[in-house]
């Protein structure tokens, strides 16, 4: 005869069964709630949501605080430029795509993106930094070759498509509207150099670039001139001012810009041989507190519920969460004999590679001069300040990007670095009479206009376009007003020199002669 299971122990697992089955049904909610898959144990990463798109403060309130350019008008800064076309999806890149499925290559649509021919050849035959990476790839995928046999610029998008990220190219690969291989008649057109934070995040709708040619559109035809503004936009991310200075000459001064325009100030940023007093650089996660938060924080990447608590918790708590985290202590040591308050911009020694951007910058300068381009150079934004509040939750990507990619670098030093940067830019941009437009000394230092600390979202990219024009309008009349402008082509070409069809089943026809 068996014997009856105790009452107060059947409780104790009806009662657990129930607990774990409500909670798998929480679970399930949540993936569908945010659209992760319901079968797989592993998470995928959340896509940004709207509100990181966008800012809750309205970017207008802050104009009152941007100087304005004679004969441009406020009422200007919320009128969008037109959208751009969606171009239909390209069938071979999207087979790249499915074939790519599983693998590191398909991270971003980097298999969709045309490599340059030496410059894979390069990495495969010195099993250089993207070997293991490349070798990943499908046969099929496409490389492009080079002008005289140049690596750089490392690649390039695929024309007229429209990438998984929402990324809309141009007859030539770039970011925005086809333009034509010749400047047509009373057509000024202005080109902008730089890495992501020029390309703009491809969830939003515009890059800075095409609010800034909507802008100047609007201010021609306000001041009855017959001339059209176009925008060239060459911004790809990763990439170095060595590879920036390539594409302006190879790809860009065949359309004859007048002016050319440069941002970037983060992928070469390299501040670790500074950092001194220290045995080490440990990672954040050894100065983690191992408390529920911590555990929540594991959890999460295989829970939805987990990462909806921890995001509970640190709001509960959000006073000590928000301010920064406590940091090994070091010293930030610059070479000696630096005057970091006015550095000397011709030593070879430049902390943050400025030595090897300056030497860029140089060559674009060269180049643009020759052809009477005008040259504007932008002082670079970093978000992290000393005594920066940053609630974790709200902005996620921010604290990820300052307290983790970044760790242990604090936020007073963040801010010492990037004044640094931007004063060797600011003398350099002086000693060779190139307008210098200070974004970083005006844009808002509010978390709510950025993504991460360097890219800013939809709201944040309306500032940065609007105090970028106010720099350029002046320089902008002034060669019109001479009668410098517009101006017609020097050179009527059938084809571009430099950009052609990349090459489908690249890959294949590369490894065989590796």
């Amino acid at each position: 005869m068996s014997r009856k299971m105790n009452p107060l122990v059947l409780s104790v697992i009806t009662f657990a069964v129930s607990t774990c089955l409500s909670l798998m049904a929480i679970e399930l909610v949540l993936r569908i709630i945010d659209d992760q898959p319901l079968l797989s144990i592993r998470l995928g990463t959340t896509p940004p949501s709207k509100k990181t798109l966008h800012s809750q403060i309205p970017p207008q309130t802050c104009l009152n605080k941007i100087p304005l350019a004679d004969t441009i008008e406020a009422e200007w800064f919320l009128r969008d430029p037109k959208p751009l076309p969606q171009k239909p999806s390209d069938p071979f890149l999207s087979f790249l795509m499915d074939k790519a499925k599983g693998s590191s290559a398909a991270f971003c649509g980097n298999v969709m993106k045309e490599i340059n021919r030496a410059f894979l050849l390069e990495q495969i035959q010195n099993k250089g930094h993207w070997h293991s990476h490349f070798m990943e790839y499908p046969d099929e995928a496409v490389v492009f070759e080079p002008c005289e046999n140049n690596p750089l610029p490392p690649y390039r998008f695929p024309a007229n498509v429209t990438m998984p990220s929402g990324l809309v190219t141009n007859n030539f690969g770039w970011r925005g509207c086809d333009i034509d291989l010749n400047k047509p008649a009373n057509t000024i057109r202005l080109c902008f150099l730089g890495a992501s934070t020029t390309l703009g995040l491809p969830q939003t709708p515009y890059s800075y670039p095409e609010f800034i040619g909507n802008w100047l559109n609007i201010w021609a035809q306000k001041n009855n001139m017959n001339i059209r503004f176009e925008t060239i936009n060459t911004g790809r991310e990763g990439i170095i001012s060595s590879a920036v200075a390539a594409i302006f000459k190879q790809e860009v001064l065949p359309l004859e810009p007048d002016f050319v325009i440069y941002y970037e100030g983060a992928n070469q940023f390299v501040y670790r041989p500074l950092i001194r007093n220290v045995d080490s650089l440990p990672g954040a996660a050894q100065y983690e507190k191992k408390d529920f938060l911590y555990i929540l924080n594991k959890l999460g990447s295989y829970s939805v519920l987990s990462r909806r608590l921890q995001a509970l918790c640190m709001k509960i708590n959000k006073s000590v969460y928000e301010r920064e985290p406590v940091k090994p202590p070091y010293v930030l040591g610059f070479p000696d004999g630096i005057d970091t308050d006015n550095p000397d911009i011709s030593r070879t020694d430049l902390p943050l590679n400025l030595s090897d951007i300056l030497k860029d910058l140089e060559d674009i300068h060269r180049q643009s001069a020759r052809t009477d381009c005008h040259f504007s150079l932008v002082s670079f934004v970093w978000l992290p300040y000393g005594g920066m509040l940053l609630d974790p939750v709200q902005y996620k990507s921010i604290f990820w990007y300052v307290n983790r990619l970044h760790w242990p670098l604090r936020y007073a030093d963040f801010k010492r670095l990037a004044d640094f940067q931007n004063r060797v830019l600011e003398i350099y941009a002086r000693k060779r009479d190139i307008n210098f437009i200070d974004l970083s000394g005006t844009f808002p230092r509010v978390p709510d206009f950025f993504f991460d600390a360097i890219h800013f979202n939809e709201d944040g990219v309306r500032l940065q376009a609007w105090i970028i024009l106010q720099g350029l309008i002046p320089q902008i009349r002034k060669r019109i007003e001479r009668g410098e402008l517009p101006r017609p082509d020097r050179e009527y070409l059938a084809e571009h020199p430099c950009i052609c069809p990349g090459i489908r089943n690249g890959f294949a026809e590369v490894l065989k002669v590796k």
